[in-house]
């Protein structure tokens, strides 16, 4: 009687495909990966022109620029509230944003890179940070209206463009966008980088609006050689522009170039 023979692989033939599957994989995985980060880097490029599109509306309304992008977090009654008047300075001389009245959703101020996902609907203490330019505004609710004291800012850490704390994680956070960026009084080019700015009512083009910082290609050590970040030109493109460039972030305004 003959018996019948079972099929099966054998341990050869086994290694071999997954061996194959391996490599495979090796190829698939970095391609995904870099599809995911290019979608995110157009998310992004996305919100800051939307952002440029409010900046221009604002301007032509208000002949200005906002001083926030989402505007600074105001203690009342000790909870954490957003700016209700965003159209000029308000009856309490509060500075002035975009959002919500020319940027609708708060999801177009948060980059697809940040951890931080708030709605902009409630606010905790934790979903507001220090400014890192240490701006103030001037608290006219006190015992005497015409002595204001000065309040620090504080910033929301959903905005992306108004506060940025990029990784690795431990580094200090980082204002993106601001009206007036200091200026040293050794800069060769001063007249050039002061004429750069958003404080005043006609800046040329190659003004730097803000930048993205989320995207950088960093490691434990710092930032690699061909790290990139998404920078936005008062003329209304975005470009992307060495990260190196943006390290010194307070200087990092006068660094990019169209």
């Amino acid at each position: 009687m003959l018996l019948k023979k079972h099929g099966g692989f054998t341990i050869i033939e086994l290694l071999t495909v997954i061996s194959i599957m391996g490599v495979l994989a090796a190829l698939i995985f970095p391609v995904v990966a870099s599809s995911r980060e290019s979608a995110k880097k157009a998310q992004c490029t996305s919100n800051l022109h939307q952002m440029w599109t409010a900046l221009k509306q604002f301007q032509m309304d208000e002949h200005r620029y906002p001083d926030f992008i989402a505007g600074p977090a105001y203690r009342e009654n000790g909870a954490i509230v957003p700016l209700n008047k965003t159209s000029g300075m308000d009856a309490t001389g509060r500075a002035v944003s975009l959002y919500p009245e020319y940027i609708k959703e708060a999801s177009a101020l948060n980059c697809p890179k940040s951890v931080v996902n708030g709605e902009g609907a409630e606010y905790k203490q934790t979903d507001v940070a220090p400014d890192p330019l240490g701006r103030t505004w001037y608290e006219t609710n006190t015992t005497d209206p015409n002595n204001p004291e000065p309040q620090p800012v504080f910033l929301y850490k959903y905005s992306s463009y108004d506060y940025q704390c990029p990784r690795p994680l431990g580094w200090k956070p980082e204002a993106h966008y601001s009206i007036e960026w200091p200026l040293d009084d050794d800069d060769d080019k001063l007249q050039e980088n002061i004429v750069k700015q958003l404080k005043w009512r006609n800046p040329p083009a190659e003004t730097v609006v803000a930048w993205c910082s989320y995207h950088r290609d960093v490691t434990r050590t710092g930032v690699r050689p061909n790290s990139k970040d998404l920078v936005l030109f008062l003329d209304g493109h975005v470009k992307q522009l060495p990260s190196s460039l943006a390290i010194d972030w307070k200087n990092a305004w006068r660094n990019f170039k169209q």
